[in-house]
């Protein structure tokens, strides 16, 4: 594969990485200006933090542009930047769980409890919702009961 090539595919997947950044940045903000608001219900993914991991890709391909146009810089000082990249990893992984963590208690300190038959599992996620009331947990409960054909209890 041609270089050029390779740098189209990684500008393709950082565009793709930038735009994972900002749907998490947009989902997490949504919590909260719903709790801000007082909405009866509140719901996000419970690794809400995960695609701030994302920013991370366009971050070493700006270290390979670097590369590419001040070798000698980078190359005397491969082991800084091999630990940088490593830190910057750890780090991102720390501050994703951080704030999947405190979204939830955020949430819970914001007087919503947590509504389990309106939440719902898929293949990675788990979706949380927190309400205001029961009643409001119940109607969403049996909203998504119908939505799936489910029997009610």
């Amino acid at each position: 594969m041609s270089k050029k090539k390779a740098h189209i595919i990684l500008i393709l997947a950082d565009i793709f990485a930038l735009l994972v950044f900002w749907w998490g940045y947009h989902k997490i903000s949504q919590v909260f200006v719903s709790v801000a608001n007082s909405a009866d219900a509140v719901s996000f993914i419970n690794r809400a933090g995960i695609p701030f991991v994302c920013i991370a890709m366009p971050m070493i391909h700006l270290l390979g542009i670097y590369d590419y146009f001040w070798p000698n810089f980078l190359a005397k000082r491969t082991a800084l930047v091999n630990r940088s990249v490593i830190i910057l990893g750890i780090v991102l992984f720390a501050i994703a769980f951080f704030i999947s963590s405190y979204m939830k208690t955020y949430v819970e300190q914001a007087g919503y409890q947590y509504c389990r038959g309106a939440s719902g599992v898929s293949a990675l996620f788990r979706t949380l919702v927190y309400t205001k009331d029961p009643d409001v947990c119940s109607r969403l409960t049996n909203e998504k009961r119908k939505r799936l054909h489910l029997p009610s209890k």
